[in-house]
């Protein structure tokens, strides 16, 4: 596999600690790939829903690339995403409460 080409999120788990790592210390996966970041307190449920955001996100935009979700298959980013959240309480998170106005920008951090 090329990591170049897979769905990376990271999250960053532990914000609510004082000795939590710092985003300085991710290093040369941060230059490298540059992947989106997270920040989470995942024992309250911070930035759980929105980490899978960011997954489904770029597993969706891979697989467009790949297969034309959109152009052939008529399955544009925000209905892929809207379908599957729409089953989600969406309550306390950073997501916007209501899928369907969800635009195709980065995911909410």
């Amino acid at each position: 596999l090329d990591y170049r080409t897979l769905p990376i999120v990271i999250q960053m788990n532990k914000r609510d600690l004082d000795d939590a790592r710092g985003d300085d210390e991710m290093g040369d996966l941060r230059r490298i790939i540059q992947p989106p970041v997270v920040p989470a307190v995942a024992i309250r449920g911070e930035g759980v829903v929105e980490t899978l955001y960011a997954v489904l996100q770029l597993c969706y935009r891979s697989l467009d690339r790949s297969f034309g979700l959109d152009a052939k298959w008529h399955v544009p980013e925000k209905e892929f995403l809207g379908k599957i959240f729409s089953h989600v309480d969406l309550k306390g998170t950073r997501l916007p409460p209501h899928p369907e106005s969800w635009g195709g920008g980065a995911p909410p951090r």
